[in-house]
């Protein structure tokens, strides 16, 4: 599936594929690509075992948190940790359908 999302004027490519050829780290089961401006998230780990749809959902948050800390300038906070902390508040609100 490949989805396009605009995060503040940049317009990027989500593709959720079983094919990990499109991922740079080969240990990695999701990636942001800013330059490139596209985020994967794969469905299948490198053993080829499926990844739980709830975790690919935490992956794409994730993945997005990076490009929109890019997409602000904030590269001196767009590590994993920042990203994981915006990833789990973006899942609070999708799972607690804040916004219907």
């Amino acid at each position: 599936m490949i989805k396009e999302i605009n995060i503040l004027g940049a317009v990027y490519s989500i593709k959720i594929t079983d094919n990990d050829s499109l991922l740079e780290n080969k240990e990695n089961i999701a990636e942001c690509h800013n330059f490139q401006k596209t985020i994967i998230v794969t469905t299948k780990d490198s053993s080829n075992k499926v990844v739980p749809k709830q975790t690919q959902d935490e992956l794409l948050a994730h993945e997005l948190a990076h490009a929109f800390l890019y997409q602000i300038g904030s590269e001196d906070i767009n590590d994993e940790r920042h990203a994981n902390l915006l990833g789990m508040f973006v899942m609070f609100i999708k799972n607690n359908k804040v916004y219907d």
